[in-house]
C-alpha cells in the first residue's frame, strides 16, 4: 500500500525483518505492484509470504538490512541500492 516513492520503498525502523507488502489490493488509494518471483530473481532481495496476505522483502544478506533502514531519511535524494532495485521491478496502481 502507498505510493512508489523512494521513501515508501525503503523500510522504516520497525521493519527489521523486511519491508512489508500485502497480497491484497487496498480498497482505495495508491499501491505498489510486483511479484515474489520478480523480487527473488534479483539475487539481492528476497520476498517471502510469511503469513496470510503478508509478504516481507529483505536483502539476501540480512547484515545489510540496518543500512537500508538507515537510508530512509535521505531516500528521496539518495536512495539505497535496494530501494532503486525494488523500484525497478514495481509499478504503481490506484483504486
Amino acid at each position: 500500500m502507498g505510493s512508489r516513492s523512494n521513501a515508501n520503498l525503503t523500510p522504516i525502523g520497525r521493519d527489521t525483518t523486511g519491508l512489508s507488502f500485502s497480497l491484497t489490493k487496498p480498497g482505495k488509494g495508491k499501491y505498489v505492484v510486483s511479484t515474489i518471483e520478480a523480487v527473488n530473481s534479483t539475487g539481492q532481495l528476497i520476498a517471502v509470504n510469511d503469513h496470510a496476505n503478508h509478504v516481507s522483502v529483505f536483502p539476501s544478506d540480512m547484515s545489510e538490512m540496518p543500512k537500508w533502514i538507515e537510508s530512509r531519511p535521505n531516500a528521496k535524494n539518495n536512495p539505497h541500492k535496494f530501494t532503486e532495485l525494488l523500484k525497478s521491478i514495481t509499478s504503481e496502481g490506484r483504486e
